[in-house]
């Protein structure tokens, strides 16, 4: 089977029909400890971004498998372990008790495919 992908190059992809995809990605909104009205104001303008789309687009939402010590990369980024001891241990802790356990990190992305304009070969 091949892969619905020719080429990728930066956000664009060409498809094995021709087709040229625009991707971009999109980071979610914490919307946990947020005002109502804060909410309803970006539920409005998704609204409006999915209601403005083209007809050839899709929200992809996937879902990216995750190691441990992925987890404990990111929780030591921009943080000086000489100077924080204490963090390094919380880290290792994590990463003993993260063992064995399948890990996720979901990725919203959105995919437009551009307009084909054929022109004649000169």
């Amino acid at each position: 089977m091949k892969p619905p992908a020719r080429a990728v190059v930066g956000q664009l992809i060409w498809s094995r029909d021709g087709g040229v995809w625009a991707v971009w990605r999109v980071d979610p909104f914490a919307h946990a400890h947020t005002s109502t009205g804060d909410k309803l104001a970006v539920h409005a303008r998704l609204r409006g971004m999915l209601i403005g789309a083209p007809a050839d687009s899709m929200l992809l939402s996937v879902c990216e498998q995750l190691d441990r010590w992925d987890v404990v990369a990111d929780m030591l980024e921009g943080v000086d372990e000489v100077t924080h001891p204490a963090w390094s241990a919380v880290c290792e802790a994590s990463a003993a008790e993260l063992a064995g356990r399948p890990l996720h990190r979901r990725r919203y992305y959105l995919a437009a495919a551009l307009p084909s304009i054929r022109r004649p070969w000169q």
